[in-house]
C-alpha cells in the first residue's frame, strides 16, 4: 500500500514473485497507454481483384455480424454494414451478375494462435482460445455459454467471421443477382484495390472492465504491429516489458508467459503492480484510464463483489483490477479514504485452497481493500 507519491504505508512480501492472474493486465494496460492512442480504432476492409474479393483482417476482434452500432462497444463495426458497402461498390462499377469467391487475409498476425503457457482446461472451458486478428464478439459465439458459464468459443474465430461476412454479402447481394462463396485464407493480391471498410470501437477500457483475455492479447499484438514489429504473442510480451520499463516500473522479477495473465507461469510482484498503477496516474489522460478499472460493487468484474459485512461499506470507494484463477486471487487498484487521502494497493494471494478456496480468498481481498479504504467496520469499544 503506497501513497500516490510512492511512499510505502504498508508492505508484506511486496517483492515476492507470484502469479497474479488477470491483475497482470495492469501492466498490459500501462504498456498500451504508452503505445497506442486511447481512441485507436482498427480497420476491417475488403479488396477486389477482378471478380475475387478478399476480407482483410485489421485487428478488430469485436465485430458484429449485423450493422454497425455507434452506441455499442461490442459490435460497433458490423459486417453487415461492410457487406452493404461492398454491394454498392459492385453496383457502382456496373459489375455483371454472378458468383464471387471471398478469401480471407489474416497475415497481420504471425506465430501460433495458442500460447503454450495456457492450460488445456482453461482452453476447453472457454477462458481463452486461439487469437485471431478478426473475430465476432471478442472471439465468442453470441448468445451461447460454455462450461461453467464461460463464453462459448468458435473453433476458428477468423473463419467464423468470414462466414458471417459471406452470409451478409449474400443477403445484401441477392436482389441484385450477386452471390458469394467462402474460400481459403490467403494474403491479399498485390494488385487488389480496397472497395469498402469499417472501423472498430475503442476497446482499451472494455478490456479492463470485463477482464477480456482474448481482447488483451489482440490489442497488444495490434500495438506491436503499430510499433513496426510482428503481430505475434512473443512480440506483444516484449512490447509490454519494454514499455513498462521505460515508464519506470521495476521488472527484475517479471516472468511473462502471456499478456492477459491467464497462464500460471506468469510472475509479478505487488510492488510492480503498485508502480504500474502509480504510472497510470501520471499519464496525461489518467482520468480516462481510471474509467477502465472496475468499481467495487458497481461495475465490471467487481460488480458482484464487496457484499460481506466487513467490506460492503467500501462499495463505490475502491476501483481495482481483479485477478482470478483456480488457486489465485489478486486485487490491485486505488481508493480514496474519507479524509481525502488516495492510496494505491496490490494484493496477491496464491495457493488459495489453503485458506478455503476462491470464495474465501475473494472475501479476504475485499475485506483488506475495505480496511485500506478506511471503510471497514470499527470494533466496538470495550466496556469499562
Amino acid at each position: 500500500v503506497t501513497h500516490t507519491d510512492g511512499n510505502i504505508m504498508y508492505g508484506e512480501g511486496e517483492n515476492e514473485p507470484r502469479a497474479a492472474a488477470s491483475a497482470m493486465k495492469v501492466l498490459t494496460y500501462l504498456a498500451l497507454a504508452h503505445s497506442i492512442d486511447l481512441g485507436a480504432r482498427f480497420k476491417t476492409s475488403v479488396a477486389r481483384n477482378g471478380n475475387e474479393l478478399t476480407l482483410i483482417a485489421g485487428g478488430d476482434t469485436m465485430l458484429g455480424a449485423g450493422d454497425s452500432k455507434k452506441d455499442a462497444v461490442n459490435g460497433y463495426a458490423g459486417l453487415g454494414t461492410l457487406a452493404g458497402a461492398c454491394i454498392e461498390s459492385l453496383r457502382s462499377a456496373k459489375t455483371e451478375k454472378g458468383k464471387f469467391p471471398v478469401f480471407l487475409d489474416t497475415s497481420i498476425y504471425t506465430g501460433p494462435e495458442l500460447n503454450p503457457g495456457w492450460e488445456k482446461p482453461d482452453i476447453d472451458s472457454g477462458q481463452i482460445t486461439g487469437i485471431s486478428p478478426i473475430a465476432l464478439d471478442s472471439h465468442t459465439i453470441a448468445g451461447k455459454s460454455g462450461p461453467y458459464g464461460t463464453p462459448a468459443r468458435p473453433t476458428d474465430a477468423a473463419s467464423a467471421a468470414q462466414q458471417a461476412f459471406v452470409d451478409a454479402l449474400n443477403k445484401a447481394g441477392e436482389p441484385h443477382g450477386y452471390s458469394f462463396e467462402r474460400k481459403d485464407k490467403r494474403t491479399k493480391p498485390s494488385d487488389a484495390t480496397e472497395i469498402a471498410s469499417v472501423e472498430s470501437a475503442t476497446a482499451l477500457q472494455h478490456m479492463m472492465l470485463e477482464s477480456d483475455n482474448t481482447l488483451a492479447e489482440a490489442l497488444t499484438r495490434n500495438a506491436a504491429i503499430a510499433a513496426g514489429r510482428q503481430g505475434s504473442a512473443e512480440e506483444a510480451q516484449k512490447l509490454v516489458r519494454e514499455k513498462i520499463e521505460a515508464a519506470g516500473v521495476t521488472t527484475e522479477h517479471l516472468k511473462q508467459a502471456d499478456v492477459c495473465g491467464l497462464s500460471l507461469e506468469n510472475r509479478v510482484t505487488a510492488r510492480m503492480l503498485v508502480q504500474a498503477l502509480t504510472k497510470l496516474l501520471e499519464h496525461p489522460r489518467h482520468e480516462e484510464l481510471l474509467q477502465g478499472l472496475p468499481v467495487a460493487g458497481k461495475t465490471g468484474t467487481l460488480k458482484e463483489r464487496f457484499t460481506e459485512p466487513d467490506a460492503v461499506d467500501a462499495r463505490g470507494h475502491v476501483r481495482a483490477k481483479t485477478g482470478t484463477l483456480f488457486t489465485v486471487v489478486a486485487l490491485a487498484g486505488y481508493t480514496t479514504r474519507p479524509d481525502g487521502t488516495r492510496l494505491i494497493f496490490a494484493l496477491i494471494l496464491n495457493d488459495t485452497d489453503s485458506i478455503g478456496g476462491l470464495p474465501q480468498a475473494k472475501k479476504v481481498a475485499d475485506a483488506a481493500a475495505a480496511v485500506i479504504s478506511d471503510r471497514a467496520p470499527k470494533p466496538s469499544p470495550s466496556p469499562s
